[in-house]
């Protein structure tokens, strides 16, 4: 029973160590990462630094992210900030291993309503 526990372990151990370097080293879907520059709009999608902003409906009124006294459609207010220095605060996209893209969750400060998630 001692044995098989033990190699149990070391089965553990040895998967780890040969994971460890693909799933551990990598950012966590739930960490959040923040990205500062300028919001690029390039066929039909929004960047920042090269990462792709992932943003579920852009068809709803949630924040004046322009800062232009009006709030908008999200897909009209992130186009007035084309350009722009913006910070992003979101969730990078773990599930698909694909770290250039990331899930919004805030716009300069302001909260970003439901983010698109598989």
């Amino acid at each position: 029973m001692r044995i098989r526990k033990i190699g149990i372990c070391l089965l553990a151990l040895l998967l780890l160590t040969l994971l460890g370097s693909s799933v551990f080293a990598k950012p966590n879907l739930f960490d959040p990462v923040e990205e500062t520059g300028v919001l690029v709009f390039r066929s039909n999608k929004f960047y920042v630094n090269g990462m792709e902003l992932k943003l579920g409906s852009e068809r709803i009124r949630a924040s004046d992210y322009d800062e232009n006294g009006t709030v908008d459609m999200v897909w009209q207010e992130l186009l007035n900030l084309r350009g722009r220095k913006v910070t992003i605060a979101g969730y990078r996209d773990r599930l698909s291993n694909n770290y250039d893209r990331m899930y919004v969750m805030m716009i300069n400060g302001r909260y970003f309503p439901n983010p698109k998630v598989r």
